[in-house]
């Protein structure tokens, strides 16, 4: 980091740089996680554990859990490059996803058109 500041705050330290990188640590200890603040508003963060805690419920965990219920997929380029097989049958979901999104804007067209027409 470049021209850091480190300024106490309660039992937690603040490190600031130039580059808007902020680290926050207690008691003395660095976790490792990374803060990120951008002048657009961006947060992130980086590093083993990040995470976000709200009442001690993980906004990763949520988000992990809601990802699998709702069956989100998450297709890993690395290995499709690797492995044809995995790589053709990404293809073949990319373009069914595709042709029955056009098929449902299609659908939703028919149906509009048939309650004007009653």
């Amino acid at each position: 980091m470049s021209q850091s500041n480190v300024t106490k705050i309660g039992a937690a330290t603040q490190i600031s740089a130039a580059s808007n990188q902020y680290v926050y640590a207690t008691n003395g200890t660095y976790t490792g996680a990374t803060i990120t603040s951008t002048p657009s508003g961006t947060i992130e963060l980086q590093g083993e554990g990040a995470d976000i805690r709200i009442n001690g419920v993980s906004l990763t965990g949520v988000l992990k859990n809601i990802e699998e219920r709702l069956n989100i997929l998450r297709p890993d380029r690395e290995l499709e490059a690797e492995w044809d097989q995995l790589r053709k049958l990404g293809e073949q979901y990319r373009t069914l996803e595709a042709e029955l999104k056009e098929k449902s804007k299609m659908w939703s067209k028919l149906k509009a058109t048939t309650s004007v027409i009653e």
